[in-house]
């Protein structure tokens, strides 16, 4: 294997993690995994709404709308564990690093 095709796969391969200068396949994945589920889980929902006592729908509905809706905080889990353990939640800025720059000017002030 070449020196250049070696690069172009170690760096694909490290690419499932966040770094300093963009997010990794497993956070954007997470990202619109949930951003899809809440827009499924708001337009059910609205769907939901509009069912009557006799449709066919109104005992299945609630049902899928709870799994989806489980779904999706066990997503929100994962993220947040994800997060806690890379350190980093915003491209560039490290969370577990204290930045009490903002906090000190507050107080400063009274």
């Amino acid at each position: 294997m070449s020196a250049s095709n070696n690069r172009k796969h170690s760096r694909w391969v490290r690419q499932w993690r966040n770094d300093a200068s963009a997010f990794g396949w497993l956070a954007i994945v997470l990202h619109w995994s949930s951003a899809i589920l809440v827009i499924g889980l708001l337009a059910l929902g609205v769907w939901m709404v509009t069912l009557t006592y006799y449709d066919s729908c109104y005992t299945p509905a609630p049902l899928i709308h709870k799994s989806l809706g489980l779904l999706f905080a066990f997503l929100l889990l994962i993220q947040l564990v994800y997060y806690h353990m890379t350190g980093t939640t915003i491209i560039g800025r490290d969370v577990t690093a204290t930045d009490n720059s903002a906090r000190d000017k507050i107080l400063r002030k009274y």
